[in-house]
């Protein structure tokens, strides 16, 4: 690899990419557990383009982050968590080329996008337009949705609500109910993992003006995370006992100790502000995210219909 394409590779914060790829796997497991064979070409070309939209949105984020100066502020990242890739802070690519990277990682979604609209119909644009401009409306002006405290909301119906219904979209030519509720449970975990990775940024998003949910409500937000953390069961729950999906399914609360993990790490990083707690927070965030969704979709896979 040389020293550009591993610059470019480290911009991408692609060890993140489970956290949108997870939810395409989960909806293609609800799909065959309906019956539906899903078609292994569309759902390989979801999720490439999931995951090239998913880039494209991380190289955005920095670049937006930059022109507003919110990650130049931020003088004690913590990687790989908070702060964002710092290849622009660092000189190891310039502004425009994280912009043209981004560009280009989008433009490769919109590509895949057409792809299944080629084969699957015009109904597969609502929500693949939906996922690139909540991409780009997070992190760009004049929307800049994460600077006004709606760019946790947006994370969770980019990374929770599009993907699967998307997914079950293309793969069964429908959007049903039950997996929208189905979609609650990665989007309300994602929202906590946006909020916890907003903690070691705090200072320097204020400073700069980023408005997140965190600088907006200093104490407040403590109790959306434990809501959304340990609340998350209960769509899963609701679906169980309606028979919606096998009670198999329930596997998924064992990774529910991770997310009361989570919580308690989060109260004690608000509390401290130790970077070491912070880290933990983040990163018990995540493993509640991956676990769940992937002992969830799991479960879903092996259902005979």
């Amino acid at each position: 690899m040389t020293s550009r394409s591993g610059t470019c590779f480290a911009a991408l914060r692609a060890e993140f990419l489970p956290a949108s790829i997870l939810p395409v796997l989960l909806a293609a497991a609800w799909v065959r557990s309906r019956g539906i064979v899903p078609d292994m070409l569309d759902l390989a070309v979801i999720v490439l383009g999931t995951a090239l939209a998913h880039l494209g949105a991380n190289t955005m984020n920095d670049y937006g982050d930059h022109i507003t100066g919110s990650d130049e502020a931020n003088t004690a990242p913590l990687r790989p968590f908070a702060g964002g890739s710092r290849a622009i802070q660092d000189g190891r690519m310039s502004p425009r080329g994280v912009l043209a990277l981004s560009v280009a990682l989008l433009t490769g979604a919109a590509l895949m996008a057409v792809t299944l609209v080629v084969r699957n119909g015009a109904g597969v644009l609502w929500f693949g337009s939906a996922a690139l401009l909540l991409g780009a409306a997070y992190s760009l002006p004049p929307l800049r949705l994460c600077s006004r405290g709606l760019g946790e909301a947006a994370v969770a119906v980019a990374f929770g609500i599009i993907p699967i219904a998307g997914t079950e979209y293309v793969l069964s030519g429908r959007v049903s109910f039950e997996s929208l509720v189905m979609s609650l449970v990665p989007a309300m975990l994602i929202f906590c993992v946006i909020l916890a990775n907003e903690v070691p940024d705090m200072e320097a998003d204020r400073d700069s003006g980023k408005s997140t949910l965190v600088v907006r409500f200093p104490r407040g937000w403590v109790a959306v995370y434990s809501l959304f953390s340990l609340a998350w069961p209960v769509p899963l729950l609701l679906l169980v006992s309606a028979g919606s999906v096998p009670g198999r399914a329930l596997v998924a609360l064992a990774a529910w100790p991770l997310c009361a993990g989570a919580t308690a790490a989060v109260y004690r990083a608000r509390r401290t502000g130790g970077r070491i707690e912070s880290s933990l927070a983040c990163g018990l965030s995540i493993a509640a995210h991956h676990a769940t969704v992937a002992l969830l979709a799991a479960a879903l896979v092996t259902v005979r219909a």
